[in-house]
């Protein structure tokens, strides 16, 4: 299995559940998160909430797991 946080990497969309899409598609955006806040693009604060508001939309818990 490939890493779907990785970049770099290619996801063959067709072939994944709309589960499986819904998760690589938080991986990749939280991905994007990391890297603006380890570059400074944005704060602490701005992250947190950025990524607590996608997880809410999307359902998905920060731990990974979807919300029930």
């Amino acid at each position: 299995m490939h890493d779907i946080t990785d970049p770099e990497h290619k996801i063959d969309w067709e072939s994944l559940s709309p589960d499986e899409r819904k998760h690589a598609l938080f991986a990749k955006q939280k991905a994007l998160l990391d890297t603006f806040l380890r570059t400074g693009a944005i704060d602490r604060r701005q992250y947190t909430k950025s990524l607590t508001c996608m997880a809410e939309k999307m359902g998905i818990k920060l731990d990974g797991s979807p919300q029930k």
